[in-house]
């Protein structure tokens, strides 16, 4: 150590000597940081080695390398940007921001999900009777059957109904399903939904679909982020706050810097950034964005594919097909503020083909254009336009869209000449929010419609919502009001009333509803609604619905007019588990089935609310999850008795689309007891003493007394605390005791 110390005397006092290698104090901007070697050279020159400018985040990538001695150097004096001056023991170096390293903080994430597999059959019905006084009875059966093999499904459903005598099944949609979840890709064979968008609308069909899927990659955000620069003299510590609300914290390098990606909220903001120095120094740097869904990011592209049969009278008929077609769309982002759209599609006859642009402006708003021609018979252009901004203070929107008499396109109907919706939202602060429509269209086979709403919102109190709004329509047949208040208010977590009036054309009408929703596991639903003024008397709804594991059952009845209609069904899923059906409430996109063998009645909770009760047999369904998403599942461990163990009682799940995940908790029956251990003098071991037995590690609490598990016929341990370790043997637990005790035993001590 002195000789250390008698260096680095020697070095320091050589700092006045040209030539010499000297240990120096170092100061960036005023800000100190850890002595380091330093050369002075005859010229005046100042010399530093690489590895320590690299720590301090200096640019050095194109400074020139000098050996010294075998160690790569830099001459700080020929840096641009750094100016470097040694006095005494100290090297002082002022560093311009352009001189430092840049640092890029990307909060993007956009980590996949390893999705969980899986393979079952399940089936999905809701059955409804429906009847009434002086009425004959009718039933409806909605039946869907779904195979899943991990990404892969294939679904059928339609609905069976009998009324008057007769009884009908029509079939709805039966398609193929496969799911590419690492390209972000769909592709379904059968009965399908035409993808839309701006140049375009959806329809149903018979064929092939093949295209991007962004629901299957939820981690992927298409749409562009914002992005925060600056730069810092000295390192700096710094917060990030979204609309005044804090986000994340780190710390920033001197230099400049650029933290992209930020998770803003869609629609207008602004975005602080609050920096710190070690000086006491604080800076507030304010971003305003817009952030909007209608733009995709830079290099990103969304496109899809449709071939096939148009489908007709779908709900009526079974398998109505029509004309041929083919359809091609797709979307790239040129740009982070511009968004290519491009169509094309043919039936044989006609032939469309569009393109278009959106583009951000600014920080304010949104807007697109984009054309489409046609040519059948005849050719036909249509033009559309929209300009539009979504913020919490004023939001506004407006579509336009104009057509050439022989402008047509599959899916849509022909005739429209054009079509204009403006909207506009104010937010008033304490006096509540207003926002106004306009909406008109003008066809060639129904002339022209336009009609104006007004709406109001205002919170009153902590829980009160009043609600008004006015509208008015006007048609070629003439003119249609509607007004109406409402008032809002929760009762509690579940259960709501509202009171309304309205007035439409002269008729006047007041409703009372009180209604009670279901809670996330077994429960009760209730709801009734008193409608006086219509033109016909009062009018009574009320409905009871109860929910528990093996599906819904609700029963509505209505009275109005002196007559009565009731309305009773159930839902629910059969799922084919282990050789057995299962009935189970309806599963929804995605689920989950827990098994836990050999123990019933354990409360299974989904993101921490219980939805669910493993049965007899151990086994449990958790219905509703997201998929493609990471989804929590956890047991209540508590319902466990002390002598057993479970492996895990929480785990991750990602399901895939119309499929479940089978999650096996592994549960274990071990002895256990609780020990009493006393040292030889017969005082307990002391409370935060450590038990250590071939089946674990047991902490020792007051009295010398701790939980032991995975006993056997005798078990040798050891106890550890403070320095001081002793043993002891554990005899077999009486196994016919819910609780078991031993001892107190001694144990014996030893050197530690």
């Amino acid at each position: 150590m002195r000789a250390w110390l008698l260096l680095l005397l020697i070095a320091r006092a050589a700092s006045a000597s040209p030539g010499s290698v000297v240990i120096a104090d170092i100061s960036i901007n005023g800000v100190g940081h850890p002595a380091a070697l330093i050369t002075v050279v005859v010229d005046g020159g100042i010399l530093a080695r690489k590895a320590d400018m690299a720590i301090w985040n200096l640019d050095i990538r194109d400074a020139p390398v000098e050996l010294l001695q075998g160690i790569n150097h830099i001459r700080l004096t020929g840096l641009a940007g750094v100016r470097a001056k040694f006095e005494g023991v100290t090297l002082m170096l002022e560093v311009a921001e352009s001189a430092f390293e840049k640092t890029s903080i990307d909060l993007k994430k956009d980590t996949p999900q390893v999705v969980d597999g899986g393979k079952g059959v399940y089936v999905n019905y809701d059955l409804s009777s429906f009847g009434g006084r002086g009425q004959r009875r009718a039933f409806a059966t909605a039946v869907e059957g779904v195979v899943y093999a991990d990404t892969m499904s294939f679904t059928s459903n339609g609905v069976l109904s009998s009324a008057y005598m007769s009884r009908r099944f029509v079939r709805y949609e039966s398609s193929m399903r496969w799911d590419f979840p690492e390209h972000a890709q769909s592709l379904v064979v059968g009965d399908a939904i035409s993808r839309s968008g701006a140049l375009s609308r959806a329809f149903r069909f018979g064929g092939i679909s093949f295209g991007t899927n962004f629901a299957t990659r939820p981690d992927i955000v298409t749409f562009p982020l914002p992005t925060v620069p600056g730069e810092s003299r000295i390192p700096t510590a710094a917060e990030l706050l979204i609309n005044g609300q804090a986000h994340s914290q780190f710390a920033l390098n001197p230099g400049p810097f650029e933290i992209s990606n930020v998770p803003a909220i869609n629609g207008a903001g602004e975005i602080q950034l609050v920096t710190r120095d070690p000086l006491g120094r604080q800076q507030v740097l304010v971003i305003p964005y817009y952030v909007t869904p209608a733009l995709l990011s830079a290099g990103l592209t969304d496109a899809g594919f449709d071939l096939g049969k148009i489908r007709e009278d779908f709900g009526l008929e079974s398998f109505r097909y029509g004309r041929h077609f083919a359809r091609g769309q797709l979307r790239h982002g040129l740009t982070s503020s511009l968004t290519l759209d491009a169509l094309a599609e043919t039936d044989g006859r006609l032939h469309v083909a569009g393109g278009g642009l959106t583009t951000a402006l600014g920080n304010i708003a949104v807007a697109s254009a984009a054309i489409a021609v046609s040519k059948n018979d005849d050719a036909g252009t249509s033009l559309s336009a929209s300009l539009e901004r979504s913020s919490r203070g004023l939001s506004f929107g407006l579509r336009a869209q104009y057509s050439s008499r022989h402008f047509t396109q599959i899916g849509e109907v022909s005739g429209l000449r054009y079509r204009l919706n403006a909207n506009v939202g104010l937010s008033l602060g304490m006096l509540g929010n207003v926002r106004a429509l306009y909406a008109t269209e003008s066809r060639l086979d129904r002339g022209r419609m336009a009609t104006t709403a007004i709406s109001y919102q205002k919170q009153l109190g902590n829980s009160i919502s009043l609600l008004a709004n006015f509208s008015a329509t006007r048609t070629d047949e003439g003119m249609r009001h509607f007004a109406g208040l409402a008032l809002v208010l929760p009762l509690d977590a579940l259960t709501s009333a509202a009171i309304s009036a309205t007035k439409q054309n002269a008729v006047d009408e007041q409703v009372l509803d009180v209604r009670q929703n279901l809670p996330s596991d077994d429960g009760w639903a209730t709801r009734a609604r008193v409608t006086r003024g219509a033109s016909r008397g009062p009018r009574l709804d009320a409905g009871l619905t109860m929910q528990n594991a093996v599906g819904q059952w609700s029963a509505d009845i209505s009275h109005a007019n002196n007559s009565e209609n009731f309305r009773l069904g159930v839902n629910g899923s059969l799922v084919m588990l282990g050789g057995a059906v299962h009935a189970v409430r309806q599963l929804g996109e995605a689920f989950a089935i827990v098994s836990v063998p050999g123990y019933p009645g354990i409360d299974v909770f989904h993101e921490n609310q219980r939805v669910a009760q493993t049965d007899a047999s151990g086994f449990a369904i958790i219905p509703r999850l997201r998929p493609y998403e990471a989804n929590a599942v956890s047991l209540d461990t508590l319902k466990l008795s002390l002598s057993t163990e479970l492996s895990a009682s929480h785990r991750t799940v990602t399901p895939a689309r119309r499929a479940g995940v089978l999650l096996q908790f592994k549960a274990t029956k071990t002895h256990g007891a609780l020990v009493s251990v006393v040292q030889q003098n017969g005082e307990p071991v002391p409370a935060g003493a450590l038990m250590r037995t071939s089946g674990g590690s047991f902490p020792i609490a007051a009295n010398g007394q701790a939980w032991v598990t995975g006993l056997g016929a005798e078990t040798d341990a050891i106890v550890a605390w403070l320095g001081e370790r002793c043993t002891l043997r554990i005899p077999m637990p009486d196994a016919s005791k819910a609780r078991p005790r031993i001892g107190p035993l001694t144990c014996k001590r030893e050197a530690a």
